[in-house]
C-alpha cells in the first residue's frame, strides 16, 4: 500500500492510498479510506469506469430496474463520486452534497471531475430549500466516524424527504450494520416506516446475518417489484424484525 495523501478533518483522518490488492483482487486501486480503513470509494486505475464496490453497483442497478426515466436525483455524501459520475454519464440531473470540503477537494484531485457542481454543506439543510415533489430518487450515503449523522436518520428527516421526493419517487439509503439484532439498523428501518407506507431492505451478504455489511434501505409510497432469488450485485432482500424505535430530532 503507497499513500498518497492524508489529510485530518475534524474528527475524521481521510486517507488516499493506491494498492495492488484489494478484497482478494488483484490490480491497481485507488482508495478513499475513514478511520479504521472504512473504504469510502475505489477507482480501479486499470479500468476507471468501472464500479468496483457492490453497493454502488446494486443502488444504480435497483434505480433503473424501478424508475426507467428517472431524471432528477439529490444526493446525500459524494465520496469519490462514483454514484454521481455514473449518474451523469447517463445524462441525469444530479445535485450532490457533501459535509466536507477535504472530500470533495481530494475526490476532484485523485478520482473524479463532476460535470454538475457539488455543493459543500449539511445535506439536510439544503434539501429543505428544494422544491416540493422535484427528485426522482433520494440517495442517502453519509458517514462520519460515528456513522451515519443522527438529523439524517430522524422522523422529521425521513417526512422532509417524503415531501420532497415526487408521488413516484423512492428514498435509498446505504447503511452499515448486521441484517440481525442490530439496534442502529433496526431504528433507521423503524423510523422510516413510520413515515414511507413502504420499505424493504437488502444485505450484501444476507446468509451471514451476525458480520457487519452494507445494508440499502428503501422507502417509497407504493410497493416495488423486488428480486426474490436473484441477487442484485451481491445484495438479496432481507427482512428485518421491526422493533418499534422511532428517532426524533
Amino acid at each position: 500500500m503507497y499513500v498518497l495523501t492524508q489529510i485530518r478533518d475534524h474528527d475524521e483522518t481521510i486517507t488516499i492510498y493506491e494498492t495492488n490488492e484489494l478484497y482478494g483482487e488483484m490490480g491497481r486501486f485507488r482508495v478513499m479510506a475513514f478511520h479504521d480503513d472504512a473504504v469510502q470509494g475505489v477507482l480501479d486505475l486499470r479500468d476507471p469506469a468501472r464500479i468496483v464496490l457492490e453497493y454502488p453497483k446494486a443502488m444504480l442497478h435497483l434505480m433503473n430496474e424501478w424508475l426507467p426515466s428517472f431524471q432528477h436525483i439529490f444526493l446525500i455524501g459524494y465520496g469519490t463520486g462514483t454514484i454521481a459520475r455514473a449518474l451523469e454519464e447517463k445524462g441525469k440531473n444530479v445535485m450532490a452534497v457533501d459535509i466536507s470540503s477535504p472530500v470533495i477537494e481530494l475526490s476532484r484531485a485523485y478520482f473524479y471531475q463532476p460535470k454538475s457542481n457539488v455543493q459543500l454543506g449539511d445535506g439536510r439543510a439544503i434539501l429543505e430549500h428544494q422544491p416540493a415533489g422535484s427528485m426522482d430518487y433520494i440517495l442517502i450515503d453519509a458517514f462520519t466516524a460515528s456513522g451515519i449523522p443522527y438529523h439524517l436518520s430522524t422522523y422529521e428527516f425521513f417526512a422532509l424527504v417524503q415531501q420532497k421526493l415526487a408521488p413516484h419517487g423512492i428514498l435509498m439509503m446505504n447503511v452499515i450494520g448486521r441484517p440481525d439484532g442490530d439496534y442502529r439498523v433496526q431504528a433507521l428501518a423503524d423510523t422510516m416506516g413510520a413515515v414511507f407506507e413502504y420499505t424493504h431492505t437488502f444485505a450484501l451478504h444476507a446468509k451471514q446475518v451476525s458480520i457487519e455489511q452494507n445494508m440499502l434501505l428503501i422507502a417509497s409510497a407504493y410497493p416495488l417489484d423486488l428480486p426474490s432469488t436473484t441477487a442484485v450485485a451481491g445484495f438479496y432482500p432481507t427482512a428485518l424484525i421491526p422493533m418499534g424505535i422511532v428517532q426524533w430530532d
